[in-house]
């Protein structure tokens, strides 16, 4: 290339211009692109993203518009308990032979902001009596048992046990503490009057004189046996225990003799689990257990397993229709 005396260029080499050319044409496309719009287009980009922030921006005004900035509170203002009261009715036992109400009396646990107990008249629309439990957990009373003979009823909870008796109506006394138990299950009275329980973590059975207020402990049943929450007494005044939470088993004992202990495996052991009921008929002990399906029959006398029987339904409700057609409900119950 040739230059003037000033040391510009005379002209332009006929590549030059060319590869000028290509590159001028090359913005133009870029240009009309950018302005066209089109999907893809950096003005498209430009719209579309420019109409999503206007389309928050809108809704965050929509929404924050009726509040007010105020300043930082330092804490809880004000504290609600039992903001969302539960009232259930636990347990209900019938008292029979109670004296003075030719009528049907019973007993009733409630669950709820007071955990109560309720002497009930079946005649009456209002509890005779409705006393709250002290000091009781969320759970309220966990075992009780009405003594007739006595005219009164224990109960536990928690770790107490308390006795209301229809000769002082309106208080609960309390009678035993047993300390190293967090729970109390499975209340029952002997002959003597003696009242027995079952507890948790120390897989053991209490009895109580509660005319003297005194505790007597079987100890640990067995070393891998923490609740001990299932208890009857059969005719004999023997009582028997179901177990768990490791190895549920069965375990039988004299009230006269409660440190003499027998030990009755199921007949499928399982690892872990509870005895979930026990029940008396005659001298054969129904039990069920978590895991079998079956409830397991175990003749007294002999100590041997029987037949096991196949659960049935409590109740069962019919189908409204029969092939179409209307068709009455019908309650079956077994």
């Amino acid at each position: 290339m040739h230059e003037n005396e000033n040391g510009l260029p005379k002209t332009i080499a006929r590549r030059s211009m060319l590869s000028l050319v290509l590159a001028s044409a090359g913005l133009l496309t870029f240009a009309k692109s950018v302005d066209s719009g089109m999907p893809g287009s950096l003005q498209h980009e430009i719209e579309t993203n420019s109409t999503k922030i206007h389309q928050w921006k809108n809704r965050d005004r929509a929404i924050l518009h009726p509040l007010k900035r105020v300043s930082n509170t330092s804490g809880a203002l004000r504290k609600y308990e039992s903001a969302f009261p539960m009232t259930k009715i636990d347990k209900v036992i019938e008292l029979p032979g109670f004296v003075g109400k030719p009528r049907r009396m019973y007993a009733v646990t409630i669950i709820g902001v007071s955990n109560q107990l309720q002497i009930i008249d079946a005649e009456m629309e209002q509890p005779v009596h409705v006393l709250t439990v002290p000091e009781s957990h969320d759970g309220g009373i966990s075992a009780l048992v009405w003594d007739r003979e006595r005219q009164r009823i224990l109960f536990s909870t928690l770790n107490q046990i308390y006795e209301w008796s229809s000769a002082r109506p309106d208080r609960l006394e309390p009678n035993a503490i047993i300390t190293e138990a967090s729970t109390l299950y499975g209340a029952l009275v002997d002959s003597k009057g003696n009242l027995w329980v079952g507890a948790y973590p120390t897989g053991a059975v209490y009895r109580i004189n509660t005319a003297k207020k005194a505790v007597t402990s079987t100890g640990k049943l067995a070393p891998d046996t923490d609740y001990t929450r299932r208890l009857v007494i059969d005719e004999r005044d023997q009582i028997w225990v179901g177990t768990g939470s490791l190895n549920p088993r069965i375990f039988v004992f004299s009230s006269k003799s409660p440190n003499s202990v027998e030990e009755i495996a199921l007949p499928r052991p399982q690892a872990n689990g509870f005895i979930s009921t026990l029940d008396l008929l005659g001298d054969r002990l129904i039990v069920s257990v978590s895991g079998i399906s079956e409830q397991l029959v175990l003749n007294v006398k002999t100590r041997q397993w029987e037949d096991p029987i196949d659960r049935v339904w409590g109740a069962r409700l019919a189908s409204e229709e029969n092939n179409g057609l209307p068709r009455k409900r019908v309650l079956y119950r077994f």
